[in-house]
């Protein structure tokens, strides 16, 4: 029972921990005041652990409120992530050290007083919030974001309505060392260093706004940012920085949304906005370099990343067709992207989690990694835990849910009884006592051995639903350990000798304030075995067929039929066909939107047949939109058939397995690097899509990615190898350059065309389908000129709007059931194209009685006839319908200039030093095919080229270089959006010459008045010459400060002593 805003003078109170409850006595103090439970005040109680080195965690006064039916908002939901309530009087960062004392580490009033330290009004640190504290390497520095007023948003709502703060957020380091040596160090000695920084229309402390210059200078496209400051208001967020170690030292890695991009998942309002993966140098003085973006996704965000043993796991929006699907993927150091947890799970997420490190039975080191699932608008980041080895990351198995067949990961329970669905945690009769299990959240690593930490609330934890004692919105989260990875019940007997039971480590007794992420202070030594991360190979393919200094990259697999991918009537309970009118909501977000299946059954007496090779035609290729224009949060440019609305995507090209590996389906394309693409597995009959993968990908300049094993394939025991294929003997299919599409002949059948444009449109309903479907459907439905009753039963409509709107109601079109699976697409063909039973009762309707039915009428096979006609425009069409369908059906709604096809689409750039360091080679690409170009050194402009096509430009560099010099190049089309590099001159040298022989050139010295480089051309070595004849002599020569130095050589013999001068000579 909360005590909550109810406390007497003195109270006693049963803390139901464990097995049997406990009493603590304490007196009463003012609201803003912890008492603190830890450890200490239980010496020898089984039931607490109190760790041997220092415990950081958040206490936050953002809880629910069951008398008032507030709900909590701490931070830890992805939907809160951006907007955390204010942490309250006594809220904010601290500290549990290994004899039991608890002290505050930020904010403390003394910050106040020091300049620039933080933004939060003085005398109101009351406001501000503090979020996901992570360790260095070492151990000694604590990294967290601060919001300086989380409480200050626009016009009404606040933070409940996802209201923004117009200051946002910044990221800090605190060096804990000291404390960690000296545990009665008063936490104000501790040096605190802020790392980001923001400039205000007026005094940093006042209720002030961050300026547009500033606040849009990192935008994907400033210029509409600017345009759209109204509905772009919130300051800038830099949350979440970790410490990763990579091939250049440790950098900074961390989420940001200074791109200014909106999410196409409008339901959970302006919080739901996109965020990015951001990377950095970490400087000598522990300030930041440039950031640059470290990896490149569409319309989604990535939240909370935490250390890998190489690189880092990360929350991924994974989908935009289902908001609430959420899952945890991997990069390593170079930016390779894997798959790790919550594939396929829709309204109940995963987020938040942990590499945990156990040894077997041999001593060896064994990975695993902790996840939370949840359901993330109601539960505020809790619900339960799951463990998975990290070998087993990315594996899907098929099991029967309570709504079907899904692909679930390897993942175990660890919390047995806690929920992760929609509803309020259960109850269980402990020692005579009701209580209940409790829901989880923040889970992080302790030592070697499987030991972690998270918060813990031992109540009902949920917004929507009242509880078993009428009650909702109540958390009061505690911090509490386990010793290993075996599953428990929360509420089961400790017991130190087997590691049963769930420790208490701290809480707020007065349940004012509500305790998450706790951080262990240990090195990365004491938390994985190994002093460093381990640093991935590097990401640019050595025989790449991409120059350096190109944003080119190649992807393939080996087999385009080899998918787990199955059809939706295998899924659905796999005991009925699927029908479309006759799914449940919840069947629809478990099942249909948040996995992939396939739009084409190829056997309609087995569900669950596995895609043959005969099915397929080959593969498309996406370019997936930014979102640009925050407009839409009042006006909406542009609407589809997903929820919300889903981002706008252009052709790259199509690779046709008939016309290039027919034999394996492998397939190898070259594409645009650093930009989000999509693919779109073809069906050989009709040409239109059978699966996507719901979600992107993204590759950095010259990586080849072949591993995938198929299209798709994440089965155990599956996967195809790349190599000895017939794509891995052939160079790429270059798409960079060409468009390759997908058109029908005038008997529609699927052929392969060629433009000359980088990339195409995909096709809208207003511009490119509704005049064709006026033309060749009106005369039966549209009730202005058709007298045909039974047909305007079935389909009648009025306007080009009606007619879209009755489409989709009534499911005759849409990007769920595919072209292939869409009645709207049947009628244009003239035949049933998704391989279903026609005759099945199911699927019949009944007009009069509004029931649509999912069925092919067989006056369609002759009418309107398009693909019996010969006619190349007609049958043109239909493959024109089908691809709108497929790419969820876009309609521009005329309320804004921002339509479909308004450019989205941000152009990507590379660089590199050439052979003789002395230029930089830069490569450039647009999907529209023109680019502007500017280059700066050390914050001046060497170069500008205001407009250029596709292709590549060198540009000479300046003398007296050095290794630190940055080059900043920005690249921008003619919709103002952009992309933006950074790089060292340092990084430059390594990238072309390899970290070992740049070091061995340079000696170890600082770059300027480095050491040349001289290479003899001719006579080549071992080659034998007549005596008396003459022998010709050449070499290169060049320094990276003055450049070419052929004409200062000198040659000279140990027999003949001086030979001559110059790069070429005859002797």
């Amino acid at each position: 029972m909360s005590t909550r805003a109810t406390l007497p003078s003195t109270v006693r109170v049963a803390l139901p921990l464990l097995a049997a409850p406990f009493l603590v006595f304490f007196f009463a103090t003012p609201l803003c005041a912890q008492v603190w439970d830890t450890p200490a005040e239980h010496p020898g109680d089984p039931r607490f652990h109190q760790p041997d080195y220092p415990l950081v965690f958040i206490a936050s006064q953002g809880h629910g409120d069951a008398a008032t039916e507030t709900p909590p908002h701490l931070g830890l939901d992805v939907h809160a992530t951006s907007n955390p309530a204010a942490h309250g009087p006594a809220g904010g960062m601290y500290v549990l050290l290994p004899g039991g004392q608890v002290k505050k580490l930020f904010p403390l009033p003394e910050h106040e007083s020091v300049p620039g330290m933080i933004d939060t009004p003085l005398g109101e640190l009351h406001k501000g919030a503090v979020a996901e504290p992570t360790l260095s390497e070492d151990g000694r520095t604590l990294y967290f974001t601060y919001f300086h007023d989380a409480t200050w948003e626009p016009s009404g709502g606040g933070f409940q309505s996802r209201k923004l703060s117009f200051k946002g957020s910044d990221l800090y380091r605190l060096d804990i060392g000291p404390l960690v040596d000296d545990p009665d160090l008063d936490p104000v000695e501790l040096a605190v260093r802020r790392l980001t920084f923001k400039q205000y229309t007026g005094p940093a402390k006042s209720n002030v706004t961050q300026t547009d210059q500033d606040r849009f200078r990192d935008a994907l496209n400033p210029t509409l940012a600017q345009q759209a400051s109204g509905a772009n208001y919130w300051g800038n967020m830099d949350m979440h920085l970790i410490e990763m170690r990579t091939r250049a030292g440790l950098k900074a890695v961390w989420v940001s949304n200074r791109a200014r991009l909106a999410n196409s998942n409008e339901s959970f309002g302006e919080a739901n906005h996109n965020f990015n993966l951001y990377q950095a140098d970490i400087l000598a003085d522990g300030s930041l370099g440039p950031p640059n973006r470290f990896q490149f996704y569409t319309t989604a965000s990535a939240l909370s990343p935490t250390p890998l043993r190489d690189g880092l796991a990360f929350s991924y929006q994974s989908s935009t067709e289902e908001g609430r699907r959420w899952e945890i993927q991997s990069l390593d150091s170079e930016g390779r992207w894997k798959s790790l947890l919550g594939y396929a799970h829709g309204s109940e997420l995963f987020h938040l989690g942990t590499l945990v490190v156990e040894r077997d039975a041999q001593g060896r080191l064994v990975d695993s990694f902790i996840g939370v699932k949840y359901y993330n608008a109601n539960n505020d980041g809790f619900g339960q835990l799951q463990g998975i080895r990290m070998e087993d990351a990315g594996t899907n198995v098929f099991e029967l849910g309570p709504w079907g067949t899904s692909p679930r990961q390897l993942s175990e329970v660890l919390t047995v009884g806690a929920l992760a669905a929609d509803v309020p945690s259960t109850q269980v009769t402990v020692g005579g006592q009701l209580l209940y299990i409790g829901k989880f959240s923040s889970p992080r690593a302790g030592r070697v051995g499987g030991e972690y930490f998270m918060a813990y609330t031992p109540t009902s934890a949920n917004v929507a639903r009242l509880d078993a004692d009428g009650r909702r919105n109540v958390f009061e989260s505690e911090i509490r350990y386990r010793p290993d990875l075996e599953p428990f019940e929360p509420h089961e007997p400790i017991d130190v000798a087997l590691g049963q039971g769930l420790y208490a480590v701290v809480r707020d007794a007065s349940a004012q304030y509500d305790l998450i992420w706790p951080t262990p202070v240990l090195s990365w030594l004491e938390r994985t075995g190994e002093a460093e991360q381990r640093v991935a190979a590097p990401i640019a393919d050595p025989h790449s067929e991409v120059p350096a200094g190109v944003p080119h990259a190649v992807i393939g697999t080996s087999a385009l039929w080899n998918s787990d991918i199955r059809p939706f009537d295998c899924y659905v309970l796999g005991s009925r066909p699927f029908n479309p009118n006759h799914i449940h909501d919840n069947e629809r977000i478990q099942i249909v939107r948040s996995q992939e299946g396939l739009r084409y059954l190829q056997d309609p007496t087995d569900f669950c047949q596995y895609l043959l090779p005969e099915t397929v035609l080959g593969i498309g290729v996406n370019l997936t939109g930014q979102r640009t224009d925050f407009q839409f949060l009042s006006a909406r440019g542009y609407e589809t058939d997903g929820t919300g609305r889903v981002e706008s995507v252009a052709h790259l090209g199509v690779y046709s397995v008939l016309e290039q590996n027919e034999s394996d389906q492998s397939f190898k394309v070259r594409v645009p690097a650093n930009v989000p693409f999509e693919f779109h597995l073809l069906d050989r009959r009709y040409g239109m899509k059978l699966a996507d993968v719901r979600s992107w990908h993204s590759l950095k300049p010259r990586e080849t990615r072949t591993d995938c094993g198929g299209c798709h394939q994440h089965e155990s025991g599956f996967s195809i190898p790349f190599e000895g294929t017939e794509a891995s003997r052939k160079p790429a299919l270059d798409l960079t350059q060409l468009t390759t599409f997908l058109d029908y002949d005038a008997d529609c059948k699927p052929v392969v065309r060629t433009s000359a444009s980088p990339s195409l449109a995909a096709p809208e309903w207003k511009a490119d389908i509704w005049p064709g479907f006026d033309q060749h459907c009106g005369d039966c439905h549209n009730i202005v000129r058709s007298s045909n009753s039974a047909a305007m039963l079935a389909l009648d409509y009025g306007t080009e709007q009606d007619a879209y709107d009755k489409l989709k109601a009534r499911n005759f079109a849409g990007s769920e059931l595919g072209a292939l699976g869409s009645p709207a697409f049947w009628a244009a063909y003239g035949e049933r194209t998704d391989g279903r039973d026609n005759t099945i009762p199911d699927y019949q309707p009944d007009y009069a009685s509004a029931k649509w039915g999912y069925h092919f009428s067989s006056i369609h096979a002759a009418s309107p006839g398009l693909c019996a006609a010969s006619n190349l425009e007609w049958a043109s069409w239909v493959r024109l319908l089908g691809q709108w369908i497929d790419n969820h059906m876009p309609r521009d709604t005329g309320a804004s200039v921002f339509g479909f096809k308004y450019d989205r689409y941000a152009p990507t750039v590379d660089f590199a030093l050439s052979t003789r360091l002395t230029k930089l080679e830069l490569g450039f690409w647009d999907e529209r095919g023109t680019v502007a170009l500017t280059i700066e050194f050390n914050g001046n402009t060497l170069a500008s080229f205001p407009s250029l096509a596709n292709g590549s430009v060198a540009v000479d560099l300046p003398s007296g270089r050095r290794r630190s010099d940055l080059i900043r190049v920005i690249v921008s089309d003619p919709a103002h959006n952009r992309q933006v590099q950074v790089k060292s001159l340092g990084l430059l040298i390594d990238e072309r010459l390899g970290p070992m022989r740049a070091s061995a050139l340079l000696g170890g010295r600082e770059l300027h008045n480095s050491r040349p480089q001289v290479d003899i051309t001719r006579p080549t070595s071992g080659s034998a010459h007549v005596v008396g004849s003459p022998i010709s002599f050449a070499a290169r020569a060049a320094d990276f400060e003055e450049g070419d130095l052929g004409a200062s050589l000198s040659w000279s013999s140990s027999r003949e002593g001086a030979l001559g001068l110059g790069a070429a000579l005859v002797v």
